[in-house]
């Protein structure tokens, strides 16, 4: 039956209409904003520079700096077959080459891998921040400002941070149980991975010491820091210079990339620069606790078809 015998043909002619206008209105903003590649103007705010507390350690800007520790990388397409362990062979003798690793791992006795006198060593130090306690800030205007301007630019309280040693001592918050967990002898090696744009220099440089602090120095072969076309003054020839003073210039590696390629492809960039066994990939603001690592790379080297990406 026609609904216009009910309607009349002037009423349906205007719900027509009414559909096709509705239609157009809905799908004409995407059509347009397809037509013009999507370009909208991008509003950034005002960047504050840092303000580099007198007192942190090592917060120093050095008027030139070698660059034997840094890479500039020109980010073209990733090569994911390039492996030197893998070597182009099958998939069936990767496979049966890394089960024959992983079943001598499984023969190894377990050991204790605490480092039991950076511990308590730890425990003797005296300080803001230092176990993890807060940090209180003078309530001035002044100070305040400043705290507000930086929380602004960082998103968290950098201000503080500043205030804090970067290589202070952290609380043991594992369950008391995991304090007496036992792990293969022999590890693989690694490499820990920080991709980072615009970090905050005392975050960053924390991060690096409780890797290297916290971790077993035969198992943690390098740290890579992967600069994503970071703009702050201090993650260019200052932040080269600090690692080379500190003495972990050997240690560290910094890798540039020549624009801002994102965190997916920094991660794939520092991942062609390792020369370890295995890759852990972490935020550039990360702690590392006592004992993080055995843990982690022991299921890995138990049976080779584990893998953790980022933490």
């Amino acid at each position: 039956m026609r609904i216009s015998r009910y309607l009349g043909r002037r009423c349906v002619r205007i719900l027509q209409y009414s559909a096709v206008a509705g239609a157009l209105f809905l799908f004409l903003p995407l059509l347009w904003r397809s037509s013009s590649g999507g370009d909208e103007k991008v509003h950034s705010a005002k960047v504050i520079p840092d303000k580099v507390i007198p007192d942190m350690p090592g917060a120093y800007v050095a008027e030139d700096s070698k660059k034997e520790n840094v890479v500039a990388v020109d980010a073209g397409p990733v090569d994911y077959k390039k492996n030197d362990n893998i070597g182009g062979a099958p998939v069936g003798e990767i496979a049966k080459a890394e089960e024959a690793k992983s079943a001598k791992y499984r023969k190894l006795p377990k050991k204790d891998w605490h480092d039991y006198p950076a511990m308590e060593a730890d425990k003797e130090r005296k300080g803001k921040g230092e176990q993890g306690t807060p940090v209180a800030l003078p309530s001035d205007p002044e100070t305040q400002k400043l705290q507000d301007q930086m929380y602004r630019v960082n998103g968290f309280d950098a201000l503080a941070s500043d205030q804090i040693a970067v290589d202070r001592s952290v609380k043991d918050v594992r369950h008391p149980e995991c304090r007496k967990m036992k792990y293969i002898e022999k590890l693989p090696t690694v490499t820990v991975i920080f991709p980072f744009h615009n970090e905050h220099n005392s975050t960053l440089l924390r991060s690096v010491y409780s890797v290297i602090n916290r971790s077993p120095p035969d198992v943690l072969r390098e740290v890579i820091l992967v600069d994503d076309a970071s703009t702050k003054d201090f993650l260019k020839a200052p932040l080269e210079e600090f690692l080379k003073k500190a003495g972990l210039a050997d240690r560290v590696k910094v890798v540039r990339t020549k624009k801002r390629e994102g965190l997916i492809r920094a991660r794939q960039i520092g991942a062609q620069h390792a020369t370890s066994e295995i890759m852990v990939f972490l935020d550039a603001h990360s702690e590392a606790n006592y004992n993080w690592l055995p843990p982690l790379i022991e299921p890995i080297a138990l049976d080779y078809r584990y893998s953790y990406y980022s933490y």
